[in-house]
């Protein structure tokens, strides 16, 4: 919460307040810095002026002394303040790029495409793990197929589906029904067998004829000379 923060840090070591002062300009800064430098002056980066230091220091900010051992950082400001305060945040980080962009184009220029070709090579890595891992597992679900007893599992397979029939049929059934699947089998064997030698019979007779038919052709030119 940068407006908190503003609030509630030194100006002077940018570290939360502890037993804040105001000063003429009216910013806060920490009791400790009051004394440190030995002078009956105090130098603010906020205003860049010399305060004078009273005989009895700088008047205690009783108020933001308040809210920080009531601990308000904590406070939960609900979920509109914590947009507002990404959306400042955000905007603030556009004026920061902004100003180096006016300052410094060239350098702008090197840190953007640095960062976009680093945001590249993240997303190529990604990317390679993803494949990587496919391929991986891949390789072991093909690796577990060819270890698996197939031949084990497919007569498995059929016994269970065979128990599976004789619960809803009898064993006599169960037999009629597959005797009669042979024979309907054979039935069809049998019927392309006769196909087969039709077209056959077929294929001859075509044959047959387009030999008759040449041999007229012979036979009529000669003729005709």
């Amino acid at each position: 919460m940068l407006s908190l923060d503003n609030l509630f840090n030194c100006k002077i070591c940018l570290k939360p307040l502890t037993e804040s002062v105001i000063l003429p300009c009216g910013e806060s800064i920490c009791d400790e810095h009051v004394n440190s430098s030995g002078d009956q002056k105090l130098f603010c980066p906020c205003c860049n002026l010399d305060h004078q230091i009273p005989d009895s220091g700088f008047i205690p900010n009783k108020l933001v002394n308040s809210l920080i051992k009531s601990n308000i950082r904590k406070f939960n400001f609900g979920e509109e303040n914590k947009q507002a305060i990404h959306s400042y945040f955000l905007f603030q980080k556009s004026i920061e790029e902004i100003d180096q962009l006016v300052s410094d184009p060239f350098g702008y220029i090197c840190k953007f495409f640095g960062r976009l070709r680093h945001k590249i090579d993240l997303k190529r890595e990604q990317i390679k793990l993803e494949n990587d891992n496919f391929v991986d597992k891949l390789i072991k679900d093909l690796s577990d197929f060819e270890n698996s007893p197939n031949i084990e599992t497919n007569f498995r397979l059929q016994n269970e589906v065979k128990n599976l029939i004789k619960t809803y049929l009898t064993e006599n059934e169960y037999m009629v029904i597959r005797n009669n699947i042979k024979s309907m089998n054979e039935f069809i064997h049998e019927v392309s067998r006769e196909v087969d030698k039709k077209k056959y019979m077929v294929n001859t007779i075509e044959g047959l004829f387009s030999a008759v038919n040449l041999h007229i052709g012979i036979f009529r030119s000669f003729n005709l000379a």
